[in-house]
């Protein structure tokens, strides 16, 4: 945008020549409306964030949006494709991607419209660390006449959006099971031994802990 001086001359037959001219002022190529926030006060990692955003071509424009794209500040960026209106958007920050101290992410929303004009929004979020992933065991015991069957629960913490996939359990009787529930049965027989139980949970994110219990049965 700014003002432009348009010259023109003029020659005849005889090399004549005459000049003229006209300042023009050029507005601003109208940009689309672009805007976006975070629904989610410092999020954690691991966790859901829905964004609402907002893409509105150029008023009096003419113009079409042709793209949509966002990015996260993590590595991930996402074709939104020709879109507009309200949208809500949808994103989890990988516990790897934010420090123990929690990181600031710059989220961007870039839509670009039919006659080239850019719009562009932008919102800063604080994503806390993941709490560390634990899981604990617990047991009850059904005495029988020769043998007890234990029965073990294993109660997972500081998953955020991930599932824990496999649970495998270590019996310490040189017995072993793999299961997706978290509850598991094991027989022993009676006896002063105390047994150490041992669970590892593998989890959807690529994490896995340990923990231990005893049974004497």
């Amino acid at each position: 945008s700014g003002t432009f001086a348009m010259r023109i001359t003029v020659f005849d037959s005889l090399g004549n020549s005459g000049t003229g001219g006209v300042s023009v002022l050029i507005g601003a190529r109208p940009q689309p409306t672009v805007s976006i926030s975070a629904t989610t006060t410092n999020p954690t990692a691991g966790v859901d964030i829905t964004f609402t955003a907002s893409v509105t071509p150029a008023a009096g424009s003419g113009t079409n949006i042709v793209d949509v794209s966002i990015d996260y500040n993590d590595g991930t960026t996402t074709d939104l494709g020709a879109t507009t209106g309200t949208l809500a958007l949808h994103h989890t920050y990988s516990p790897a991607a934010v420090s123990t101290a929690g990181t600031t992410f710059t989220v961007a929303l870039t839509a670009t419209d039919s006659n080239g004009g850019v719009g562009k929004g932008t919102t800063t979020i604080f994503v806390q660390p993941a709490p560390a992933l634990s899981v604990t065991i617990n047991s009850s015991a059904n005495f029988g006449t020769l043998t007890t069957s234990e029965s073990f629960t294993a109660t997972v913490s500081g998953l955020g959006n991930a599932i824990v996939q496999t649970y495998v359990w270590d019996f310490g009787d040189g017995q072993s099971a793999t299961t997706t529930a978290n509850q598991t049965t094991h027989s022993y027989p009676h006896g002063a031994i105390a047994y150490t139980v041992t669970v590892t949970v593998y989890t959807s994110d690529s994490r896995h802990t340990s923990n231990t219990t005893s049974v004497t049965p």
